[in-house]
């Protein structure tokens, strides 16, 4: 049990550190304690738990990719999405049901039932594969819909065809049915629970250290009920509670989507492990070749053909439908769903053991060639957004204006969150952005990452909204992205300070710890902006300048460290970056105000 949970979120970190992808260092590490070194045997261990445990543990994954849906995310590009669910998820298994019968000679039936399981895609693979390779909206958040979408009527597929093979006297009209009965009861389910969740929260009747457990219990509740009716509807019901609770505005469940998130972290890289080290190497050594085979003919074929079907007419450029023709991974639920198909063939005197390794085989190949082509597609293709170069503001619109316009007139995007100020302030002619709704706004993390904010200055003044930003920013962004202004100079022990150095001991300071806000405010307003190239000794800056911000050649935006002065090449700066200082003084020559 620690080795599962050791490997699967050390992989993850793993895959996030060196860009390879996660869920291919998941697999080999499933693979390597499993059936190579026999130090994990699933079956074993879990017994008759495993399959319903898995079943469960996708269920409250789904109900976490619910909550990154906002239909407001998606106006362009929505009809794309749905074609892609529905046409493109039609012609994906039709291409991949005739190539399983050509390369595997598997009966109709069986490949018919194999093709739908390689529909499934989902978002355990998607998001990080999107993470890696930053497409520009609205191919991104068209291919998150598609991936979170896919696992609920991809397995809903699989179950209606495993139901038409195991029962032949059913019609194929009924199969069909039985889809929309399963997504039909799951969503009703889902819509309910999160109604008297939603009423609970509502009304105070959930305790505040409650409403966590109790979000998830009523997750597992809506599962349960909605899978004893109808095999594989718990995912509809899950799924969908997620998209309500996240699209509504009634109650604040931030706390809830937090602790999912991180949940959803452990159960992925555990459900890979677990499900990797279920393999049977012998018969995916077998299958090897023509898997690959097989796996040539989705990428290459099935995949252009489901985006050509469902972009023509579109809003989209041509490079976008590229981009979206190059991404199509396997995820979770296929893995999951498929052992379970074989085991019940099986137990009906059906032989379909094929499926498993070929679907293994497919998902570690396709993660392959998505998890690193995806990127460079997005690069070829001129869709990728490249590292984040935008800066956000955690602080008055007054203290840190001069330093935004500057910063904005030399190519950075900049954001300034700012919720103390009135209308007329927001309608000036400002070249960057201006966020008034305040750091807890649901909408501020679509707002970041429009704005393609890459770092953090947060110094609002006000304790406890510094340590929500910080905390915001940190998650978002990475804590080596975020810097701090702190109110007091350093050696300050009086008020919040000192509350703030309990609370975050590991926060960078930034321009220095002797630059406060106060003295930051007047610095910006009564001195001199100036522009250095980065490299420059001690000697060639007046005394008294402060470093502020390194830009780089590409228009990325930096925070300088008090020593970056005298550094011939601060990290993370190329050459011909420019280093952005301000002077107490009055005008100096080649300043940015002269």
């Amino acid at each position: 049990m620690g080795t599962i949970v050791v490997l699967g979120v050390g992989g993850q970190w793993l895959g996030r550190k060196t860009g390879f992808p996660s869920i291919v260092i998941l697999l080999l590490a499933g693979i390597i304690v499993g059936p190579v070194a026999g130090i994990v045997d699933p079956e074993a261990l879990f017994g008759d738990l495993l399959d319903p445990a898995v079943t469960l543990a996708v269920g409250l994954l789904l109900f976490d990719s619910g909550f990154g849906i906002r239909f407001g995310q998606l106006t362009d590009g929505r009809q794309v999405a749905y074609r892609l669910v529905s046409i493109g998820l039609l012609i994906t298994w039709a291409v991949g049901t005739f190539a399983a019968v050509v390369i595997f000679d598997l009966p109709l039936d069986v490949a018919a039932l194999l093709g739908a399981v390689l529909v499934v895609s989902g978002p355990t693979v998607v998001g990080p594969i999107l993470r890696a390779a930053r497409p520009r909206e609205p191919a991104r958040t068209i291919l998150e819909w598609e991936g979170t979408l896919l696992d609920p009527i991809g397995a809903a597929l699989g179950v209606a065809v495993f139901t038409f093979i195991t029962n032949q006297s059913l019609p194929l009209w009924g199969s069909a049915a039985l889809v929309v009965v399963t997504a039909l009861t799951g969503i009703t389910i889902g819509v309910i629970s999160a109604a008297l969740l939603i009423v609970g929260l509502r009304n105070y009747a959930i305790p505040g250290d409650l409403e966590v457990p109790v979000a998830f219990t009523m997750a597992v509740f809506a599962f349960t009920c909605a899978n004893v009716l109808f095999s594989e509807a718990g995912l509809f019901a899950t799924l969908t509670m997620g998209l309500v609770l996240a699209n509504q505005r009634r109650a604040y469940v931030a706390r809830i989507r937090r602790f999912e998130a991180s949940v959803g972290t452990l159960v992925i890289g555990t459900l890979f492990v677990v499900l990797a080290a279920t393999i049977d190497l012998e018969s995916l050594r077998e299958v090897l070749l023509p898997s690959a085979a097989l796996l040539a003919v989705l990428v290459l074929l099935a995949r252009p053909l489901a985006a050509a079907a469902s972009t023509l007419r579109s809003t989209l450029s041509l490079s976008e439908a590229g981009f979206v023709a190059s991404l199509a991974p396997r995820g979770i639920v296929a893995a999951s769903t498929v052992s379970f198909f074989a085991i019940s063939l099986k137990d009906e005197g059906i032989e379909a053991d094929q499926i498993v390794p070929i679907t293994f085989a497919v998902i570690i190949g396709a993660g392959v060639i998505y998890g690193f082509g995806s990127p460079v597609m997005a690069r070829v293709l001129g869709v990728g957004r490249g590292k984040p170069k935008g800066l956000a503001f955690f602080m008055t619109l007054g203290t840190i204006q001069p330093v935004a316009e500057e910063l904005d007139r030399a190519g950075v995007p900049v954001l300034v969150i700012d919720d103390e100020l009135d209308e007329a302030l927001l309608e000036t002619d400002s070249g960057f952005t201006i966020f008034a709704e305040g750091v807890q706004s649901e909408s501020l993390q679509d707002v970041m990452d429009e704005a393609d904010v890459g770092s953090a200055v947060i110094g609002t003044g006000l304790g406890e909204r510094d340590l929500i930003a910080m905390q915001l920013a940190a998650d978002s962004l990475g804590g080596e992205n975020v810097h701090f202004v702190p109110r007091m100079p350093k050696g300050s022990e009086v008020g919040m300070d000192a509350r703030w150095r309990e609370q975050t001991p590991d926060r960078l300071v930034a321009f220095g710890s002797d630059i406060t806000r106060d003295r930051l405010r007047q610095l910006t307003h009564e001195g001199v902006l100036v522009w250095f190239p980065v490299g420059v000794g001690e000697s060639d800056v007046p005394q008294g300048t402060v470093p502020l911000f390194i830009v780089t050649p590409d228009g990325r935006g930096l925070v300088a460290r008090q020593d970056s002065i005298g550094d011939p090449r601060p990290r993370g700066a190329p050459r011909g970056s420019r280093l952005l200082c301000v002077h107490p003084t009055q005008a100096l020559p080649g300043s940015a105000h002269a």
